[in-house]
Formats: C-alpha cells, sequence, structure tokens
C-alpha cells in the first residue's frame, strides 16, 4: 500500500491518454505483401487458388491502415488521372 491516502480517482489526478504521433518514415509491409502476392498469384495463373484470397486480404488490410492524410494526397482523383 502507498503511503498517500490521496484518491487516485480524482478528477484533479487524471491524465488523459493520447496516442503517440507516428512516424513518418514508417515502412508499410501488408502493401508490399499484397504486391508481391499478386504478383505471384499472377505468375503462377491461379493454379493455387488460395494466392488471390491472401492477396486480396493483405490489399484490403493495407488500404484500412492508410492514414486519411495519405488517402486525399496519394489518391487517384486527386492525382488528376480522373
Amino acid at each position: 500500500m502507498s503511503s498517500s491516502k490521496a484518491d487516485p480517482r480524482r478528477p484533479d489526478n487524471v491524465v488523459p491518454f493520447h496516442l503517440p504521433p507516428r512516424s513518418d518514415e514508417e515502412e508499410d509491409w501488408t502493401q508490399m505483401i499484397a504486391t508481391l502476392v499478386a504478383m505471384s498469384a499472377i505468375l503462377t495463373r491461379n493454379r493455387y487458388k488460395i494466392i488471390p484470397w491472401i492477396a486480396a486480404y493483405f490489399g484490403l488490410t493495407a488500404t484500412l491502415n492508410t492514414r486519411k492524410t495519405l488517402k486525399v494526397k496519394d489518391s487517384i482523383a486527386s492525382s488528376g488521372a480522373m
């Protein structure tokens, strides 16, 4: 037991939680894995039926985990291609 008799649940003792900022150098391995698995699915000409599903899974998780700022800057529509 601590020697302090202060109640740790008091509102003035609460420290709000903040997520640490993400670094810009953070690598995105899921997009690379999705690309490599998709290329291997094309090269094997779907001989193995699980490979396209693995590529779809990693591609979907990579798309859902990108930050909004990257989505806005790197989208096809904002690049003038559309």
